[in-house]
């Protein structure tokens, strides 16, 4: 055991900080090197762009960054955050053929960053290519990991302070909290082992995924709970969400107030405001309400009754209704399809496309409806059990002129890529 003059003539400060690029995160938290932070929340919260936002904004001629993840999802994340484009714009492009985009993709080979494109559960394999990468580059400071389990961050704790870097680790919140009624993300969400050897926690929420609230110039509040911290000074911290361009933004103190004013539109004079369970609307000034009881109307007309959830697709402007007989309902611009019986109640489900409608059921099973005319009911291994189901990546069409898409389905808190292809009347599951 060490006196207390000897820790005191031991003592050596290590940690070196870094800004997040953002102002109105920084007055409250910083990146530190030795420390690991976990950035947790459901998806389509913004925490994958925040992320890799926080690597691009650090690196530099003397601080070198890496990312742990899919290359082709992180490049266009990159491209996005250092250009005009949206990050939805880049899908439909040749990323190498386009010459504002070939300009920033010259920019982009000048920043320190590595890309490592793995998808394992051994975290091992990881740790080792982190330290070679440490070996290699000295410069290195801040690191990125997509993908990591609970038991992987006491790790990753370790590492950062063997090597003295910063560890970003993102985790998807579990479903279950969507059962609340007040949806912002809490602490008990994670679990207790991650909790513990974090040194911070971020928690992202945006309301207007849940209830379309108010907007300016299509730009929402995120919500960031700093929920543990080694040091702190602001409890909740805020950015802007950008829904045209799936962008993160630094927003100023001075423009809080007016994201704030929270109202919801009620177009029917006979529509209470209390009586409205959710509302969204799009750039079109196409309404979609549903009522406490179960009436869902599209702008002012009764579209439909007796009907259990609603979910909105900002990109695509999509909405599917879920009728409390247990059938679908696909609803793009005021235009109805027809009602589909989906054999099992979906208890979750996500508009992956313009392509797809994918539900989970009650008994936990992937269904995937195409284009509101037609449902399939999924056995392949890969989509049993499923948590969760959402999309981060359009597969442009391969050599037989297939389009596909990179779906991701949750199973024992571990993300699974899948990738599916519609052929005709066969479905195509391929575990990765």
């Amino acid at each position: 055991m060490k006196t207390i003059k000897e820790v005191i003539d031991n003592y050596k400060y290590q940690n070196e900080s870094f800004s997040t690029g953002f102002a109105s995160i920084d007055k409250g938290y910083k990146i530190r090197t030795s420390e690991v932070t976990v950035i947790a929340a459901r998806p389509a919260m913004g925490k994958d762009m925040l992320a890799i936002n926080i690597i691009s904004n650090n690196v530099n001629k003397d601080v070198s960054g890496a990312i742990i993840a899919d290359d082709n999802y992180t490049l266009r994340n990159l491209i996005a955050i250092n250009s005009d484009y949206g990050l939805f714009d880049l899908y439909d492009k040749d990323l190498k053929s386009d010459v504002d985009i070939v300009h920033v993709l010259e920019k982009l080979k000048n920043k320190n960053i590595y890309i490592e494109n793995v998808y394992t559960d051994d975290v091992t394999i990881n740790i080792n290519n982190i330290k070679k990468l440490k070996d290699k580059d000295k410069n290195l400071k801040v690191v990125l990991v997509e993908h990591a389990l609970d038991s992987d961050v006491a790790k990753y704790k370790t590492l950062a302070r063997e090597l003295d870097i910063a560890i970003i680790l993102l985790f998807t919140l579990p479903r279950t909290l969507e059962d609340r009624n007040d949806k912002m993300p809490r602490l008990s969400d994670l679990p207790n082992e991650v909790v513990r050897n974090a040194d911070n926690v971020l928690l992202l929420y945006r309301e207007n995924y849940y209830k379309r609230r108010y907007e300016l110039d299509g730009k929402s509040l995120i919500e960031i709970y700093l929920a543990k911290a080694t040091t702190e000074s602001y409890r909740i911290l805020f950015l802007l969400y950008n829904a045209r361009t799936r962008k993160v933004e630094n927003i100023e103190d001075s423009e809080l107030e007016k994201y704030q004013n929270k109202f919801t539109k009620v177009l029917n004079e006979n529509i209470k405001e209390e009586d409205i369970k959710v509302q969204y609307w799009d750039y079109n000034d196409n309404y979609y309400t549903l009522l406490n009881d179960g009436s869902f109307y599209s702008n002012d007309e009764l579209y439909a009754e007796n009907i259990d959830a609603i979910w909105y697709d900002e990109p695509n402007f999509y909405v599917a209704i879920i009728s409390k007989d247990n059938k679908v309902m696909c609803v793009n611009n005021d235009t109805l399809s027809k009602y589909i019986n989906n054999g099992n109640k979906p208890y979750r489900y996500i508009l992956a496309s313009s392509n797809y409608l994918a539900c989970i059921t009650d008994d936990n099973k992937l269904k995937l409806i195409t284009n509101g005319e037609g449902s399939f009911g999924v056995d392949a291994d890969c989509f049993n059990d499923v948590e969760d189901v959402f999309v981060k990546e359009i597969i442009e069409p391969n050599e037989n002129n297939v389009i596909g898409e990179t779906l991701y389905v949750v199973k024992d808190g571990i993300e699974k890529q899948v990738f599916v292809t519609d052929i005709g009347d066969e479905l195509i599951c391929e575990k990765r």
